[in-house]
């Protein structure tokens, strides 16, 4: 009952139904096991590792179990210990197609491509037809570069399986692969994904200091400023990347009519919310470069700056994490609003003089400020 109550996404009757087969059969695996993919779902792992141990205690030989543990250990990232898990699945059930899955994912996680690709080749000669396995071929072809073949694996999933989100979610992704800088931006965005958390962040705070040491190289040798200052411009505008490429690139989908169809509902009004502050963007700068306006430019900076903490909240999971960026998102896109106000009313001199230039130099930078609190949201799984 809580398997098939789940199944309709009523997660909490699902999560009472579960408890009430454990408080029945406490000596049984399976209402554990049953419970633990309940919590799975409900992204309660602690409690989920808890129910899963159980049930391994009780019935160490079922490798659906196991095959349970590894994808826990996937969505922590821990790719050693999911493949551990699909290796003791697999010892059991030689065939299992759910830990032959996640082993090759553990495997390309850790930089053992060969080993990947020659087990899921292996798996898809012994079931053709299962819509996963196609799906996880996808992803590999992804990472290699080969938007095609992925496509190809990608719809061979979604007919097997209309419903499979990890296969829709790999033709968006390989749609926008399409795209030279969004493949080039695709393949660091993998490259990093197999770096454990700790080194995602000295890797960041190594480009900070880098950028900073250059400038200071710039500052000190003047003749130096024609070389340093372009590296530093597209250093700005890879970081730039780093945190909107994604939402950016669902607005070119947008333009395109299987791309459109290929978008979530929820996709398609990050599009709209992202192509709307890049277009306001673009218009501010246009004004600014007609007329010479110093507002307009400071507008134009701050619809800029708005996508990377926008971008934060598109990318953030449902729930608090995105209400917090969405909140902050939108007070900080008061400002703009406020300061296209101030040149309907007041003169140059006044705007120079006032508090709305001290407040757009603020804006600037709580906009930084808060695109740092969207990275490390980002990571937030909330329990639903």
């Amino acid at each position: 009952v809580c398997l098939a109550a789940l199944g309709t996404a009523r997660l909490t009757e699902a999560t009472q139904e579960a408890e009430e087969a454990v408080r029945l059969a406490p000596d049984e695996a399976f209402p554990h096991y049953a419970l633990a993919h309940v919590l799975t779902d409900r992204r309660d792992y602690r409690r989920a590792e808890a129910s899963l141990s159980e049930a391994i205690r009780l019935d160490p030989y079922d490798a659906n179990f196991f095959a349970l543990r590894a994808q826990l250990a996937t969505n922590d990232e821990k790719w050693a210990d999911a493949l551990a898990a699909a290796d003791e699945g697999l010892a059991i059930d030689p065939l299992h197609t759910g830990c032959t899955n996640l082993r090759v994912v553990a495997l390309r996680q850790l930089g053992r491509g060969h080993e990947a690709a020659t087990a899921l080749g292996s798996a898809l000669e012994r079931a053709p037809e299962d819509a996963a396995t196609h799906a996880n071929q996808g992803w590999g072809y992804l990472q290699s570069g080969d938007q095609k073949q992925a496509l190809t694996h990608f719809r061979e999933a979604l007919r097997l399986d209309p419903d499979l989100e990890w296969a829709r979610a790999g033709i968006v992704e390989a749609l926008k692969a399409r795209h030279a800088l969004y493949g080039m931006m695709l393949r660091y965005f993998f490259r990093m994904g197999r770096l454990d958390a700790s080194a995602q962040w000295k890797i960041s705070i190594g480009g900070i200091l880098g950028y900073q040491g250059l400038r200071s190289a710039a500052h000190s040798s003047p003749a130096l400023e024609p070389v340093i200052y372009p590296v530093l411009g597209m250093y700005l505008v890879f970081v730039l990347l780093t945190w909107i490429a994604d939402p950016l690139f669902n607005v070119v989908l947008l333009l395109d009519p299987f791309g459109r169809l290929a978008l979530s509902r929820e996709q398609r009004i990050g599009a709209y919310w992202m192509g709307a502050t890049v277009v306001a963007a673009f218009a501010a700068g246009a004004v600014c470069l007609v007329t010479g306006s110093p507002v307009a430019a400071e507008v134009a900076i701050m619809m800029t700056l708005i996508t990377l903490p926008l971008g934060g909240a598109l990318s953030s999971h449902a729930g608090w994490p995105r209400r917090v960026m969405a909140g902050i998102t939108a007070t900080i896109a008061v400002i703009p609003v406020v300061r296209i106000a101030s040149a309907l009313w007041m003169s140059p001199v006044e705007r120079a003089t006032s508090a709305f230039e001290r407040l757009f130099w603020g804006a600037v930078l709580l906009t930084v400020l808060a695109s740092w609190i969207g990275k490390l949201l980002t990571r937030v799984v909330p329990k639903l």
